[in-house]
């Protein structure tokens, strides 16, 4: 996958060592160049993290994605099945959302040829990987409703 957000900070040789521990173990008082470089390439991480962060929620943004792969963890379903488990979801809106996760990788369509034409959605090696934040979320979320 390629990288979504990468910025570099140029620091000098001297600047590297040091900031690496192989200079000294702390930095001189009132070097303001040294300074400014390490908050530099310290706001550059949060820059990275905020972008990766921004991207993980544009991948997840959607009223129905996590419950629709929540949905699907315990194995394929049929497009009805899940209408059918998602309380006030519209088959637009699953169609729409299905696509979506389609598209980014997190499900899969089969296609059986029979008559009438069956469909089977089911989660992918990547959907997979999102299943320890989504019981993070789970768990979170019942906490919070439970206070409320």
């Amino acid at each position: 996958m390629q990288p979504v957000y990468q910025r570099q900070v140029k620091i000098s040789q001297q600047d590297q060592a040091a900031l690496a521990g192989q200079i000294a173990d702390d930095p001189p008082a009132r070097d303001e160049s040294f300074h400014g470089t390490y908050v530099e390439a310290e706001r550059t991480n949060e820059a990275d993290a905020a972008a990766v962060l921004h991207y993980t929620l544009k991948l997840l943004t959607g009223q129905w994605k996590c419950s629709i792969l929540h949905q699907l963890m315990p194995g394929p379903a049929r497009f009805t099945a899940l209408r059918r488990s998602l309380h006030g979801i519209t088959s637009k809106a699953l169609t729409s959302q299905l696509r979506e996760l389609e598209a980014e990788r997190f499900v899969e369509r089969r296609v059986y040829a029979e008559v009438p034409v069956k469909v089977e959605y089911a989660i992918t090696p990547r959907g997979q990987s999102i299943e320890p934040v989504l019981r993070t979320l789970l768990t979170w979320g019942r906490s919070q409703y439970l206070q409320s």
